[in-house]
């Protein structure tokens, strides 16, 4: 499948994707890239689980209990899932 990225480097996850993953919008995804020999593979996962921290601000996930970002503890925000 191929898409094109626009000039604010978004794209299209196509519609049969988004419906076998259950992605509505306002869903938060996970990207992952993935350097595999020749390929570079750009993995998408739904995050079901997101927290955000009471120091800095940043959403990370909540089942880690520290912000990746500052260390700090994470309050779950219930709006989110």
């Amino acid at each position: 499948m191929i898409r094109s990225i626009d000039e604010l480097g978004r794209f299209v996850i196509p519609k049969e994707i988004r419906k076998n993953m259950n992605l509505v919008t306002g869903d938060l995804l996970q990207l992952e890239l993935i350097n595999n020999s020749d390929d570079l593979l750009l993995v998408i996962s739904k995050e079901e689980s997101i927290a955000q921290c009471l120091g800095c601000g940043a959403y990370c996930r909540s089942n880690d209990n520290f912000c990746s970002n500052c260390g700090l503890y994470l309050k779950e925000d219930p709006t989110l899932k």
